[in-house]
């Protein structure tokens, strides 16, 4: 890639016999523009999570709503840090847990985009322009190809989206440097299905869709001092499908 685009797309293919037919390359600017263009994507996190490295300071868990700079950050952290009561730890997955990050990422851009309304034409074409001002694509790939991918999606499902990935095997050139070599015998059928001669395997996924109501079970304590608040509000999850557990005042320690 450094060299130049085409030279990838060789490597690509003379490596692992995939072609590729188009591409889509984005720099850093047009990353932050193109995630600014949906208004900032929704996120939810755990604990607060920082990268001094790349930027990312997400100081109070719960969900936040990443703009530019911060949906860049966290796409290129793999300096991840998140915080406890105990304090801040490191959570070392380096290169390889920058990956899931950026399909969470992708995932979540998806669901924002979907909920903006692909079907309508109008708004469709906005965010195609406001892509390609940020966007270099190749000769062949035109707008209105990119119009049609778009409406084809319009109705995708982000937790459907199906990520596979090569087996490798650690190891370390003469230099020193940590690398991965490819197992091919045990990626064929994944390079396989990619070059289009064989059907997909087993799908290897980085994330894990959303729970159904029915499969959580919530307790609820009324720390709050309003007679019968608990049990009202265990009527809401109840009429949301969620499994109800213990419903009781909070015990004065918490």
């Amino acid at each position: 890639y450094a060299e130049s685009t085409q030279t990838l797309i060789d490597t690509i293919d003379e490596n692992l016999g995939i072609p590729v037919h188009h591409f889509a390359e984005v720099d850093f600017v047009g990353f932050q523009k193109l995630i600014d263009a949906l208004g900032g994507v929704p996120m939810y996190f755990e604990s607060p999570v920082r990268d001094s490295n790349s930027g990312l300071s997400i100081t109070n868990p719960g969900c936040v709503t990443l703009d530019g700079p911060q949906g860049l950050a966290f796409a290129r952290s793999r300096h991840l840090q998140w915080k406890d009561s105990s304090g801040w730890h490191t959570d070392g997955s380096g290169d390889l847990g920058r990956m899931p990050r950026q399909q969470l990422l992708m995932r979540a851009s998806m669901a924002k985009a979907n909920s903006m309304g692909l079907d309508d034409l109008p708004r469709l074409k906005g965010l195609i322009d406001a892509g390609l001002d940020s966007t270099t694509v190749d000769s062949g790939l035109g707008f209105g190809d990119i119009l049609a991918l778009g409406r084809r999606f319009s109705h995708f499902d982000p937790q459907r989206l199906q990520t596979h990935a090569l087996a490798v095997d650690g190891a370390r050139t003469s230099g020193g440097a940590s690398i991965l070599r490819l197992d091919e015998e045990a990626s064929c059928m994944t390079i396989a299905f990619f070059a289009g001669t064989e059907p997909g395997t087993d799908v290897t996924t980085t994330t894990t869709p959303p729970p159904e109501p029915s499969d959580v079970n919530v307790s609820i304590y009324n720390a709050g001092g309003a007679d019968g608040e608990a049990r009202r509000v265990s009527y809401v999850f109840a009429d949301g499908g969620f499994e109800i557990g213990t419903v009781d005042t909070a015990p004065e320690e918490q």
